[in-house]
């Protein structure tokens, strides 16, 4: 697994010939997702591989949290302003800077940032387990990717993966 510097380098590499690539996630320690055009990413995975990394292909549809994506954010804009955020009860650590917030005033800046920024998951957590004290994680949805990288980033961390209503109900109901 390549480290984030070393992935910053390639990236720099690939960007210095005129690539459109990008760091979009840093998930856990070795987990590292680009994003850009299809020429770019090619030419960093060919470059990580060179570097004795592995590169794993997402299906997706987008070069999601780059700024390949700034082309929406007029429109996101416009239906984030038709939103009414309600206060939190807890503080919501964001992921585009993996700071807590304990009102919903930067809420719609904070989300169109995420469009075109990285997705901070490692440092996220890490803030959670941290500085806001979380020892308990849960996962709602399918799979289990999540509660995979909390493993890996918050030594100790309790996770729950939840993968349908079925089980959140199970969890949530009182035992007789």
């Amino acid at each position: 697994r390549l480290g984030p510097e070393t992935v910053e380098a390639l990236v720099a590499r690939v960007q210095e010939d005129g690539g459109q690539v990008w760091v979009a996630n840093v998930n856990a320690p070795g987990a590292i997702v680009l994003s850009g055009t299809a020429e770019a990413v090619d030419r960093l995975a060919e470059l990580a591989v060179e570097s004795e990394g592995k590169v794993i292909r997402l299906a997706v549809g987008g070069a999601f949290h780059s700024p390949l994506m700034a082309a929406a954010a007029d429109e996101l804009r416009e239906a984030l302003a038709a939103v009414r955020f309600a206060p939190e009860h807890l503080p919501v650590v964001a992921n585009v800077d993996a700071r807590p917030y304990a009102s919903g005033e930067r809420w719609r800046d904070l989300e169109l940032n995420q469009l075109t920024s990285p997705v901070r998951w490692e440092e996220s957590v890490r803030t959670l387990a941290g500085e806001l004290g979380c020892t308990r994680f849960v996962e709602l949805g399918p799979g289990r990717q999540l509660t995979g990288m909390i493993r890996r980033i918050a030594d100790g961390a309790l996770t729950v993966p939840v993968e349908s209503a079925a089980a959140l109900a199970k969890l949530t109901t009182p035992e007789p």
